[in-house]
């Protein structure tokens, strides 16, 4: 490349000399410049040209290294993939994307355990088919997230059954979705066994095959189960606020057909009266979790009788009571229902 670039000076000068044979001695000072000018571009230009091919040599430098690192990335996962035994069987997306089906069939197919640590549990056909597992013999124990058992919760269901159970006792949130099967097989995922989580919202579920990673998770399991109750703290406190007033949340419909924000009256919280006395409910709350309060007006829930506060607008009578938002409230993916009385006693929560 220099030499080209030399080669071009000369014919620039040879190119100026020619011209200076036809032309006077007085133009030959302006040749000169001009000639000086010439071979200071040409120079200039050889060094960014130079730089340039620095710059390029820079680059092929670092993409070589990048594909090296790259290379040896890839060698450290398959690496990875033979010391653990690794296999994937299955990726699963719901709403409707097999992650139920795909459960069913691997808890169809345990012989010897089914390990289960569980945020939300209330999907039916999770819970029949670890009934029959358990009644072939299998060894099912499933801890729940304390929170999350509800009256809509499996968990009393499968403890009916015979299946050992527990609650975590985390202080914090429990949010496991994990059951090992065999100790060979991991289904985990942000998949809950909710119908919300099948139907509604956006989950995955991965299946692995592994000896290894089934190892690591059983060890984390045991560890949950150890820590965990062997019944809902619930369960253990019969005296629970709500037996001194008889009034109970008896049932929220947080997700309505439809648009939840054309639908607000769909959603609604049924409250209860389960006592032999009539309750004042002037000044009661009712909140959810991001503390939006509906303030009860001047009224008294009969014995026996239920009232539903709808989160729209409407008139207020002796069964119907309506919150007046604008919005939904109450959350479908999660989210807790708080009933406190006028002194701010809490009497009754429900969470789904």
């Amino acid at each position: 490349m220099r030499s080209f670039i030399k080669y071009v000076v000369v014919a620039f000068v040879c190119l100026f000399i020619g011209f200076g044979l036809g032309a006077s001695s007085t133009d030959a000072p302006r040749y000169e410049k001009e000639i000086e000018s010439l071979t200071s571009q040409v120079s200039n230009l050889q060094e960014t040209l130079d730089q340039k091919l620095s710059q390029i040599a820079d680059l092929q430098s670092q993409i070589t290294e990048k594909e090296q690192f790259i290379s040896s990335l890839q060698n450290q996962i398959s690496d990875l993939k033979q010391q653990l035994n690794l296999k994937i069987l299955g990726v699963y997306f719901s709403p409707n994307g097999e992650c139920e089906e795909q459960l069913l069939y691997w808890i169809s197919r345990a012989n010897v355990s089914i390990h289960i640590l569980i945020y939300s549990f209330t999907l039916d056909s999770i819970r029949d088919a670890l009934i029959e597992a358990h009644d072939r013999g299998v060894d099912v124990k499933v801890v729940f997230e304390k929170q999350q058992i509800t009256r809509y919760s499996e968990y009393q269901k499968l403890k009916a059954a015979g299946i050992e159970v527990r609650n975590d006792t985390n202080s914090a949130y429990m949010h496991d979705k994990i059951m090992i099967i065999d100790g060979i097989i991991v289904i985990t995922g942000s998949y809950n066994y909710s119908t919300r989580a099948e139907k509604s919202n956006n989950e995955n579920l991965i299946i692995i095959l592994s000896d290894d990673v089934a190892n690591i998770y059983e060890q984390e399991f045991e560890k949950i189960w150890k820590q965990s109750k062997g019944q809902d703290e619930r369960e253990q406190t019969p005296s629970a606020p709500q037996a001194s007033t008889g009034v109970i949340i008896s049932y929220v419909n947080y997700n309505p057909p439809g648009d939840d924000r054309k639908n607000l009256n769909g959603e609604y919280v049924v409250i209860e009266n389960k006592g032999s006395k009539d309750v004042d409910l002037t000044g009661w709350i009712l909140e959810d979790e991001s503390n939006h309060q509906y303030i009860f007006p001047s009224f008294i829930l009969k014995a026996g009788s239920t009232v539903t506060v709808h989160t729209g607008s409407g008139t207020n009578t002796e069964t119907e009571l309506y919150w007046g938002s604008g919005s939904p409230l109450w959350n479908n993916d999660g989210d807790t229902a708080y009933l406190y009385n006028k002194g701010g006693e809490l009497i009754d929560k429900e969470n789904w």
